[in-house]
């Protein structure tokens, strides 16, 4: 009894600081915007803010490859592929253009 009770409450202990340590992050995973330094900050704090800043940005706006990428062309269904002439049309190009 003693040794699960040791072992449980390391398991907590290590679960507490692992989750303490992790980065603090907003709603949804975002990163936290950085806090303006303020109108008489030092040039080495600007140049901090900014780095943070051009950080934060690039985290917000980088391009996102994975699981949205790959539904484009699939009609719906997990796992098909369309080609080009299947795909509900979205112009007037014909099925056999050259570029498709």
């Amino acid at each position: 009894m003693a040794v699960a009770y040791c072992c449980l409450s390391l398991f907590l202990v290590s679960t507490w600081v692992a989750l303490l340590l992790q980065p603090l992050q907003g709603t949804w995973g975002a990163p936290l915007e950085p806090m303006y330094p303020g109108d008489y900050a030092t040039p080495e704090q600007m140049a901090q803010y900014e780095t943070q800043l051009r950080r934060y940005i690039n985290t917000l706006t980088r391009p996102r490859y994975g699981k949205r990428a790959e539904e484009e062309n699939t009609g719906g269904l997990p796992g098909v592929q369309l080609s080009p002439c299947t795909s509900p049309p979205v112009g007037l190009i014909p099925c056999s253009a050259p570029w498709s």
